[in-house]
């Protein structure tokens, strides 16, 4: 079998090697280590597998499930299950899903040796200590192991914009980023929301998608709200930190929701103040590259010790409004007019 595989963190191949190693496996691959937060792309490999080993009138019986629901595998069920040959497919499939490996490593170690010719063994999982050498080892030397992360916002631009334009529809990379930022770079979000507006447009006759048709059709940009209070916060405007705050108030969003998001916001500017690069803020954070960008400028315009004052506030007045001492809107919005003075 051969395939490239393009190194990411310990040599866990990436989301598009992981689907040239699956297109161009000659049946020999008994093991797969799928990791990662992105269930869509997940989900699309383990389908990629079954279509190319399972006979469609058989999958009920050689394929099979098993959801551990974070605790540790069930060594002796996984075997007992493999060992099955397959009724009429190529392969009998055995997926393991949201497992730990913390209590039985040596366990599992000896079972990925134990697993048919006929038979594939997935495992799919969140993460995986890479600290456990030994058993990393042992999902290397026995098939594939890879790691399915999201996709950087410059990739998800790309997509949205070939999806739209084969639908004959253009869109401008700022509404592109609108829809991500929504969607928190989820691929099932974003396909359901760019589907929804290839329809509107469709049955609006129209064939250009704006920053307010996004507005119109998708969920409310919380984070994108968030952004504006906070650039109007940094340049010392409460009218306008009062009116994106009031949008959101409009739009039914909880205050304590907004409270919770601001407080949130203000601990990745600190780390955008401490770390000062886009690129490791968003490997840091776990946030797209735009808004790393964003956070990085944002945080400029504020010194470290205003923005851990104004933490400390949010957070502290969040205990006060969950024990009923304060009114949560009224708290909210005097917030936002004390964090804008200078």
């Amino acid at each position: 079998m051969a395939y490239s595989k393009k190194k990411t963190d310990s040599d866990f191949i990436d989301t598009k090697a992981l689907g040239a190693a699956i297109k161009a496996d000659d049946g020999s691959t008994r093991v797969y280590l799928i990791t990662g937060e992105e269930d869509f792309f997940v989900n699309m490999s383990v389908q990629s597998i079954k279509k190319k080993y399972l006979n469609e009138d058989s999958i009920s019986m050689d394929y099979v499930k098993l959801d551990f629901n974070g605790k540790a595998v069930d060594v002796e069920k996984v075997e007992n299950n493999i060992a099955i040959p397959p009724w009429l497919s190529t392969k009998r499939i055995v997926h393991v899903n949201n497992c730990t490996f913390d209590k039985n490593a040596e366990e599992i170690e000896e079972l990925l040796s134990k697993v048919p010719s006929c038979g594939i063994l997935i495992f799919t999982v969140k993460d995986i200590d890479k600290r456990k050498k030994k058993l990393v080892s042992a999902f290397k030397a026995n098939g594939i192991t890879a790691t399915v992360d999201y996709l950087d916002s410059d990739a998800l631009t790309n997509w949205i914009t070939r999806k739209l334009n084969a639908a004959g529809i253009s869109i401008d990379p700022i509404s592109c980023e609108s829809i991500t930022s929504r969607c928190e770079r989820s691929m099932r979000l974003i396909t359901s929301e760019v589907n929804k507006l290839q329809l509107y447009c469709e049955g609006e006759g129209l064939t250009t998608i704006t920053e307010d048709i996004v507005e119109l059709v998708c969920p409310p940009d919380m984070q994108g709200n968030i952004f504006k209070i906070m650039d109007a916060v940094g340049q010392g405007n409460p009218a306008a930190a009062l009116l994106q705050l009031n949008n959101l108030i409009n739009l039914k969003e909880p205050p304590i929701r907004i409270r919770v998001m601001l407080t949130r916001h203000f601990r990745q500017l600190i780390c955008a103040k401490e770390l000062g690069d886009a690129r490791e803020l968003a490997s840091r954070i776990k946030v797209q590259d735009f808004q790393a960008r964003k956070l990085i400028t944002q945080a400029n315009r504020f010194n470290m010790d205003r923005l851990i004052r104004l933490y400390n506030v949010c957070a502290t007045q969040d205990v006060e409004i969950k024990s009923g001492k304060a009114n949560d809107q009224q708290t909210l919005e005097s917030f936002v007019i004390m964090a804008c003075e200078r």
